[in-house]
């Protein structure tokens, strides 16, 4: 079974004037986390969606869940990512009676244009990684900042990848980090994910991404989001990324890897 957790219970701090969190703000008659369900829901390797939600949007969580076309459920989150996403692999293990070869998809409710070779790839990166995620390859020059105004050294970007989301995981691994540990262990991180599992020896596989897997944060993300649908670029990304991806999996061998530190 392959299950994906979209964490949606933020409250858009950073999205200026917005009245509530973007997560529910509508774009072309749908609200932005219902673009991202609908997203999933579109890849014939995802069999589930968990909305992990802020505790006073259940309502609109749950009506979402109804409509979803796969099996979909809503639970209220944490106060961090770190417990939402704690909340919701403890949800999987009650209602799902998940086997050691689940796997489980980590991801944003505010990240709509994942494409679909984004998700087949970081499941088929699961078959050589303990772990994946998405990232785009660094191109621009990296300025390394002392007072984030002066530049006071230049980074080289030679085997920089710039993380996106999803994250992908087996959930037995994800079981022993977030209901094994001590709880004051889960409560420390902001997001305890891949991070900790990398310093505790596991390989991590970087899926290629684009630069449409952009997360709304602010008012200018909703601008280029309203664009995004309306243009079909999309589909013309898909076109492209479909090159890209055949390229990667004849590389798998030379598949870029974080290595343990």
């Amino acid at each position: 079974m392959n299950i994906v957790v979209l964490l949606a219970g933020g409250n858009g701090s950073r999205m200026e004037c917005a009245e509530i969190p973007k997560q529910y703000m509508r774009i072309k008659g749908k609200t932005i986390l219902e673009h991202s369900v609908d997203a999933f829901a579109a890849s014939p390797l995802i069999d589930a969606v968990l909305l992990v939600t802020g505790k006073y949007y259940q309502d609109l969580g749950r009506e979402l869940a109804a409509r979803c076309t796969k099996d979909c459920w809503c639970i209220p989150g944490g106060e961090t990512r770190s417990l939402s996403a704690q909340a919701g692999i403890s949800f999987i293990g009650r209602q799902c009676d998940p086997s050691a070869s689940d796997k489980v998809v980590v991801s944003d409710g505010v990240r709509p244009c994942i494409l679909q070779h984004e998700i087949q790839g970081l499941l088929d990166a699961l078959e050589r990684y303990d772990c994946a995620t998405t990232g785009i390859e660094c191109y621009e020059t990296i300025l390394k900042s002392a007072d984030s105004g002066e530049a006071v050294d230049i980074i080289s970007r030679s085997h920089l990848f710039r993380q996106t989301a999803p994250e992908a995981y087996r959930y037995v691994q994800l079981e022993r980090l977030y209901l094994q540990k001590p709880q004051s262990e889960v409560e420390r991180y902001e997001n305890i994910g891949l991070d900790y599992l990398r310093a505790e020896g596991y390989t991590v596989g970087i899926v290629p991404s684009t630069s449409l897997n952009f997360k709304v944060t602010r008012r200018e993300d909703i601008l280029l989001l309203e664009s995004v649908l309306a243009s079909g670029l999309l589909d013309e990304f898909s076109r492209l990324y479909e090159q890209v991806y055949s390229r990667f999996r004849q590389e798998s061998e030379a598949a870029q890897q974080i290595t343990p530190r």
